[in-house]
């Protein structure tokens, strides 16, 4: 595969996961498959995609990197993303249940890794040289990507309720 597709074959790849999480996750009911697997099968399909960006990203770390670090911060945003898009209907159950504690303790790593992410992408960003056309900055800003305005919203939600919980320091949630 052309290296320079790389980042529309993830992008593919991701809105498949996106959508089979949908699917399961926004059915009622009523119309939902009686497969117990479904779920494991949606976290074995985001698993593999996450474990070959990684690997992708790994490879052009050492090489002449065909994916750019704005690129790297979508792909990177979009997985953690998924994985609070498939734990965040467990949220809903009984908190006294193990799903409910799974679902809130990978959903409390997937936001912070996005907050952190993102704010890692800005402030490296803010350290390069502004280009004299400000529009070519702007449209190399992460938050403008579609999706992530709610991936943003939905992990501040998570840190905040995980330290009204008492699941994450209130300190580490307001920073």
């Amino acid at each position: 595969m052309d290296d320079r597709l790389a980042l529309l074959q993830f992008l593919v790849r991701h809105a498949e996961v996106k959508g089979l999480t949908m699917e399961l996750c926004n059915k009622s009911i009523k119309h939902r498959q009686g497969d117990p697997d479904a779920a494991t099968r949606i976290v074995a399909k985001l698993n593999k995609l996450e474990n070959d960006i990684e690997s992708l990203l790994d490879v052009f770390t050492t090489t002449s990197p065909a994916i750019s670090a704005y690129q790297q911060t979508i792909l990177a945003v979009l997985r953690h993303e998924c994985t609070i898009s498939l734990n965040r209907p467990l949220l809903s159950t009984a908190k006294d249940t193990a799903d409910y504690k799974a679902a809130l303790q990978s959903c409390i790593s997937a936001a912070r890794s996005i907050i952190n992410t993102l704010a890692a992408y800005l402030s490296n960003a803010s350290l390069i040289v502004a280009t004299p056309n400000p529009l070519s900055q702007k449209a190399m800003t992460p938050l403008l990507w579609p999706s992530f305005t709610w991936a943003v919203w939905q992990s501040a939600f998570i840190v905040v309720y995980a330290a009204i919980e008492g699941q994450l320091p209130k300190s580490s949630a307001s920073r």
